[in-house]
């Protein structure tokens, strides 16, 4: 890291490691996610300006759910989902798979009273990525007979963000 900061806290100069981040991801699930025990798919870039992910550089692909990373590196993948809770239906969750293999889960719920409750679940982790077929995926679970993840159908014109993912790429090995 170099740059300097003035007594006045003025930065000058370069601040970061050389190469810098080269790619970054957003992706929006386009519609409410309702089924249990499969991988959530309906992710896009798109969308209106309250609901569009971005991205720029390259070395991330999405298809059905499955996020394959092109470009081998250091990668910070964060999840932000949102559930909502019906009655008895208490929890709500998600499993991050790397290959194929749980990595951690996600979840979230209230065993409080019956009602309607919106939780937000997060995953965030930095993967080492040494193959150009690595690859992450989201997988729901405990998702009762009225909950579901949020997307961005789901939502009002409130302004609240509905469930997203971010990759970024922080460096080569």
């Amino acid at each position: 890291m170099s740059g300097l900061i003035n007594s006045a806290g003025s930065k000058s100069g370069v601040i970061g490691e050389a190469g810098g981040v080269s790619s970054a991801f957003t992706f929006v699930l386009d519609n409410d996610w309702t089924t249990n025990d499969t991988t959530i798919t309906g992710w896009n870039q798109s969308g209106d300006a309250m609901h569009k992910g971005g991205s720029f550089g390259g070395g991330l692909s999405e298809s059905s759910g499955i996020f394959t990373f092109n470009k081998t590196g250091m990668w910070h993948v964060f999840a932000n989902l949102r559930g909502h809770h019906h009655d008895n239906d208490t929890w709500t969750g998600f499993s991050t798979k790397f290959n194929n293999a749980i990595i951690a889960d996600s979840w979230a719920g209230d065993y409080e009273d019956a009602g309607v409750r919106v939780t937000n679940f997060a995953f965030n982790h930095i993967f080492s990525v040494t193959a150009s077929t690595d690859n992450v995926r989201f997988h729901a679970f405990s998702l009762g007979t009225s909950s579901h993840i949020i997307g961005k159908s789901g939502w009002n014109s409130t302004g609240q963000m509905s469930s997203s993912v971010t990759f970024i790429r922080l460096r080569n090995h």
